[in-house]
């Protein structure tokens, strides 16, 4: 009967010699397998980031993959301090490293070739955007210079009102003269912004 039983980690039975001599599988996360790995091999593919406490580690001879932390070697290797965290609780836990970029050709050409398109999107949304503001500068430039005119317009009208006596028409004038001036600036203000 096949009954699922509960793993418990290992005892250290052998002595630290023979588990430093035995070949190793090693299943990183990513699914790739390496091996036929030694003790020093395990050490260094620790130390550079290629495996972690999540790998699954198996003795070359047999197809028994166990997590690496439920193996004696695991007691024997030394963790790279970005195994492990010390949380706020002050108890110390166990994390995973970043991962290792993948050694792949194919791989890193893929990322290249995206991050390419997407350097090449960037500057594209980049040109039409000033592009966008270059014409919106211009038509806000041409309206600020229309009502300029339009200001100095009323305000010569005003002051040909006031020479000949006409107080109702200065009064329109002064006002749309001051309209347009309050036009002009806030659409200076608002183009440069």
């Amino acid at each position: 009967m096949n009954s699922p039983t509960p793993r418990r980690p290992l005892r250290l039975r052998m002595d630290p010699a023979g588990l430093e001599s035995k070949p190793w599988c090693v299943r990183t996360v990513d699914g790739h397998i390496r091996g036929p790995v030694g003790f020093a091999g395990l050490q260094s593919l620790l130390e550079v980031g290629l495996i972690d406490s999540t790998s699954l580690l198996s003795p070359i001879d047999t197809e028994d993959w166990r997590r690496i932390t439920e193996h004696p070697v695991w007691h024997r290797l030394k963790p790279t301090a970005s195994e492990f965290t010390f949380h706020n609780s002050g108890l110390l836990a166990e994390s995973a490293p970043p991962m290792a970029p993948s050694r792949s050709p194919s791989s890193s050409a893929r990322v290249a070739a995206a991050q390419l398109e997407t350097a090449r999107q960037h500057e594209r949304s980049k040109t039409a955007r000033l592009i966008d503001i270059w014409y919106l500068g211009r038509a806000f430039g041409a309206l600020r210079e229309v009502l300029v005119f339009l200001a100095f317009v009323t305000l010569a009208d005003l002051a040909a009102s006031f020479l000949d006596g006409s107080l109702v028409v200065a009064r329109w004038s002064a006002l749309l003269g001051l309209t347009f001036c309050a036009l002009a600036y806030y659409t200076y203000r608002g183009l440069m912004r």
